[in-house]
Formats: structure tokens, sequence, C-alpha cells
């Protein structure tokens, strides 16, 4: 279940069949790692399943699909960063997905370094907020001597 820390994976969720063949062509350019769902509920599945670093979910999802995504990628041990593809004429959603804890927002037609420089960010923020996480809890536990106090030179 754990995220190859050395490698961008993302997971592509779109109902789009030429977003998943524009995104394979642009991957396979890279050493990263590309998974995809058609669907909010195929990418729930998957993500309970595997730590994914980064999420792009199609902003037109049926439902509240990246919303959904959103929501519960929230409450995963390691949440990915979430970004959301969307039309121009969809980008007052930016502040609706940064206000609801979206990383970003890329907007079609998709630039590829747009993308490689957006998702390669999201993936070192994600990296990043990991190691920030096993620092607290190194820290935590060597301050903690198992009895609920902290540890100094002068306990026995």
């Amino acid at each position: 279940m754990e995220a190859d820390s050395s490698r961008v994976t993302v997971l592509l969720v779109s109902p789009e069949e030429q977003d998943h063949r524009y995104f394979q062509s642009l991957f396979s350019r890279t050493r990263w790692t590309l998974h995809g769902a058609y669907s909010s509920a195929a990418a729930l599945e998957l993500l309970s399943r595997q730590v994914i670093p980064v999420v792009v979910a199609e902003a037109r999802l049926p439902g509240r699909g990246w919303e959904e995504i959103l929501r519960a990628a929230e409450k995963l041990p390691a949440p990915p960063k979430t970004v959301i593809a969307a039309l121009p004429a969809e980008a007052g959603l930016v502040a609706e997905v940064l206000n609801l804890g979206g990383y970003d927002v890329l907007l079609r037609p998709f630039d590829p370094q747009e993308v490689l420089h957006c998702l390669s960010m999201a993936w070192l923020s994600w990296k990043y907020d990991r190691e920030r996480a096993a620092a607290r809890e190194c820290a935590r536990r060597f301050s903690d001597n198992g009895l609920g106090v902290a540890w100094s030179s002068s306990s026995g």
C-alpha cells in the first residue's frame, strides 16, 4: 500500500478516453507512473487500496465527482494532492477547488509543460508533507518516554 516516494505517481480520473490517451502519451516520455479511472467510484476504490500521491480529476465528473474524491482523499492516511482539470469557462472553479483543499486547477487545452510542472510540484508537495509528518512522529516518539512524560537528562 506504500507509494514509491522516488517516483511521481498520478491517478487520472476522467470518463474521457482522449484524456487517458493524452496522459499516457505524456507520461511515456517520463519515468512516472500513471493509473487511470473512468469514474469517481473506481478512483475511490483504487485510492482505498493504494497510496497515490497525486490525483487529477476531471471537473465535469458526473454528480459531485471531483468534490467526492477530494473529501474522501482528505481522510486517507497519506492524502494525495488533488488537481482538477477544467475548461477555461470553468475558471471560476479555481477558488472553489482551492477553498475545498484542492492543490491546483489545470485548464484545457492542456499544455504539456504546464501539466508536467503542475504534477511534479504537486508530487513534491505531497512528498514534503509526508517527510514532515514522519519527522513530527519521530520527534514525538523521541520526546515521549512511553509514560506520557517528556524525557530529560534528569529522568531516571
